[in-house]
């Protein structure tokens, strides 16, 4: 029981500090959409990092060239943007809306190596291969991850759920806080901090486990 009181005290806290810090959520006023769909492709210069603020429908894909596709209502798809800072594309609403539609983001590149995102979006993140990535997330949204990486760098608050077996790495690192849960495959190290009510189920059998946990989140092999 204790547990769901604070699961639940948690996602209070996200959808509300999403309306109420002046975010630009979805669903709370705004711009409400047209109800007619549009899509837009865009050019984009290389990157290796993207940072999603908002709640999409994101899929990206490695090894192709770099490029945004996004699929969004007639009068929301001006508002939402996609530009590059340094080596990393941010994808991000400039007013708040509130669409009939999901808002849907496909994403290429030859190579991405840090994913983060806040709000609630749902993420998919194919064809990794590489030797390192960071993942990064807040709020209440979805990731799932496939491919092979040499080191899988996890850092969750909130209430995010990360789905990363399918990603094949070497050696993890985790840290979740919050009501978070993640599922991830490690064959050499995992090094485990849990705190809160988080959970972490983890695959493939590492020789080596640190692993560390207060509250009462919890550390599972499967």
């Amino acid at each position: 029981m204790k547990r769901v009181l604070l699961a639940s005290a948690l996602l209070f806290l996200v959808f509300a500090g999403c309306h109420g810090f002046g975010f630009n959520c979805h669903g709370f006023g705004g711009v409400r959409g047209s109800g007619i769909s549009r899509e837009e492709t865009r050019s984009l210069s290389d990157f290796n990092a993207v940072d999603i603020g908002g709640a999409y429908e994101v899929n990206i894909t490695c090894g192709s060239t770099p490029g945004v596709t996004i699929s969004a209502e007639s009068n929301i798809l001006p508002l939402i943007k996609s530009e590059i800072s340094g080596n990393t594309l941010h994808i991000y609403n400039t007013k708040s809306i509130n669409p009939k539609k999901k808002i849907k983001v496909n994403i290429t590149a030859s190579n991405i190596d840090e994913v983060e995102t806040s709000g609630a979006s749902n993420i998919t993140v194919e064809n990794v291969n590489n030797d390192r990535i960071k993942l990064d997330a807040s709020g209440a949204g979805k990731m799932y991850l496939s491919g092979k990486t040499g080191m899988l760098r996890l850092s969750l608050s909130g209430a995010v759920k990360v789905e990363a077996r399918d990603l094949l790495a070497d050696n993890a690192n985790v840290e979740i806080s919050g009501a978070s849960k993640a599922e991830v495959y490690a064959s050499k190290e995992l090094r485990a901090d849990i705190s809160g009510v988080g959970s972490l189920d983890y695959y493939g059998n590492p020789k080596n486990v640190r692993r560390s946990v207060s509250g009462i989140g919890s550390i599972t092999e499967k």
